[in-house]
C-alpha cells in the first residue's frame, strides 16, 4: 500500500472516532437532559387532573353504579376540537398487548375551568354511557341523540335528565344522590387543580406548529423512550428538539392551522 493511501486511510479512521464520539457526546446529553426533566413529568397539573378523575371513577361506580364497571377506562383531557361537548365516551379504543380493549373517558380540556362538580358530572354522565356499553345497549347514535335507554340508566346512577333539543335526553346534572356522592369525594380530595388548570386558547390559527418527518422507525424510538422514562412522547420530542435545536430546525417545516 502507498504512503498517500496509508495517510488517508489513517484520516478516514480519526473521522469515524471523531463522529462516534460527538455522537456518544450528543446522547449523553440528551440523557442528561431527560434525568433532569423527567421526574418533574410526573408532577405537572395534567396529570394531577388525570389521576383526580381516575380517582373519582373508582369512587363513583362504587358509591353511584355498584360496583358494575369493572373494567378501569383510559382516561384522558384532549381538546374537544369541534365537538360542542364537555366530554366523551369512546368504546374499545385503548390496547395494551393481550388485555381486552379498554374504553376512553375523555374530558374536553377547555371546560376544565368549570367547577370541581361540574367536571364530576360529566364524569358520572359518561359513565352512564359506559355502563350501557357494557350491557350492549345503545343509547345514542352518531348524531350524538340521546336516547330514553340513556336517560333511564344515567338516572339510575343519580343524575337528573332533561331534554336538549336535537341531542335528546342529553342534558344532565347532579340529582340529591349524587351531588351528596360527589361533595363526599371533593371534601376528602384536593381537587384545586380544576381551578388553575385549563387550555385557554381554543384556536390554533395564528400560532405556528412545527413538524418533524419521522421514519417508523424513529417514532418506535421515541414511543420507547418515552415508555422507559414515563414522560410523554411530545416531551421526548422537546428534549430533543432543544438539545439539537441548530440541527433540527434545517429539518423542521412550519405549518399554521
Amino acid at each position: 500500500m502507498s504512503k498517500k493511501k496509508q495517510v488517508k486511510k489513517v484520516e478516514e479512521a480519526v473521522k469515524v472516532e471523531e463522529a462516534v464520539k460527538v455522537e456518544e457526546a450528543e446522547r449523553q446529553v440528551v440523557e442528561a437532559v431527560m434525568e433532569v426533566q423527567a421526574p418533574a413529568a410526573t408532577h405537572q397539573p395534567y396529570n394531577q387532573a388525570v389521576d383526580l378523575l381516575g380517582k373519582a371513577f373508582v369512587f363513583f361506580n362504587e358509591k353511584l353504579a355498584a360496583g358494575q364497571l369493572d373494567i378501569t377506562p383510559v382516561i384522558t383531557i384532549q381538546s374537544k376540537g369541534r365537538r360542542a361537548a364537555y366530554g366523551w365516551f369512546w368504546d374499545c379504543t385503548w390496547k395494551n398487548g393481550d388485555e381486552a380493549a379498554r374504553p376512553e373517558i375523555n374530558i374536553a380540556a377547555e371546560h376544565l375551568s368549570r367547577s370541581a362538580r361540574n367536571i364530576f358530572e360529566t364524569l358520572i354522565h359518561e359513565m352512564a354511557h359506559m355502563i350501557s356499553a357494557k350491557k350492549g345497549i345503545k343509547d345514542c347514535n352518531t348524531a350524538q341523540y340521546h336516547n330514553k335507554r340513556f336517560k333511564i340508566t344515567a338516572e339510575e346512577i343519580g343524575l337528573t335528565v332533561e331534554k336538549m333539543g336535537a341531542y335528546g335526553y342529553a342534558k344532565t346534572a347532579l340529582g340529591e344522590r349524587a351531588m351528596a356522592v360527589v361533595d363526599e369525594f371533593i371534601a376528602g380530595n384536593d381537587c384545586s387543580v380544576f381551578d388553575t388548570f385549563n387550555r385557554v386558547d381554543h384556536s390554533r390559527q395564528w400560532r405556528k406548529v412545527w413538524t418533524v418527518p419521522c421514519e417508523e422507525d424513529a417514532k418506535n424510538e421515541i414511543k420507547r423512550i418515552a415508555a422507559e422514562q414515563n414522560i410523554t412522547e411530545k416531551q421526548v420530542v422537546n428534549i430533543l428538539l432543544s438539545t439539537y435545536s441548530n440541527k433540527a430546525e434545517d429539518a423542521l417545516e412550519t405549518t399554521v392551522g
